[in-house]
């Protein structure tokens, strides 16, 4: 594991409490800080995780009741929207003297980093 150092400031009091309290249970002021982020970043990442489960089972029940309510998108109007999206993409390419990128599924961040769009390269 490497080791990084953060510096913040906080009230003295507060400081000085935090100290004291570190001390009546001998234990490190930085060990405690440790366990805090840890315990912190846990919680974080399962409410985000039990949000976003809820979002995606409300998202689904949605659809399901879209589509048997006869809401639904014919598949004639989907294959079209592709076709015209693709002929989009080949308008862009033709249009900046790019090609199609093969390499994006390898190192997709790199593009979105750069703000390029990632399935269009430089020749």
């Amino acid at each position: 594991m490497n080791n990084a150092s953060m510096t913040f400031e906080v009230d003295e009091s507060l400081k000085n409490d935090f100290a004291a309290a570190a001390e009546a249970q001998g234990r490190a002021g930085a060990e405690i800080l440790r366990e805090l982020m840890r315990d912190f970043t846990r919680r974080q990442r399962q409410t985000s995780a039990a949000e976003y489960d809820a979002w995606f089972r409300r998202e689904v029940q949605k659809g399901l009741e879209e589509a048997r309510a006869g809401d639904v998108i014919p598949n004639e109007d989907v294959e079209a929207e592709a076709v015209a999206w693709e002929a989009e993409i080949d308008r862009q390419i033709a249009e900046r003297g790019a090609v199609y990128n093969p390499d994006f599924d390898r190192d997709p961040q790199w593009y979105k980093d750069n703000h390029l769009n990632p399935r269009l390269c430089p020749k």
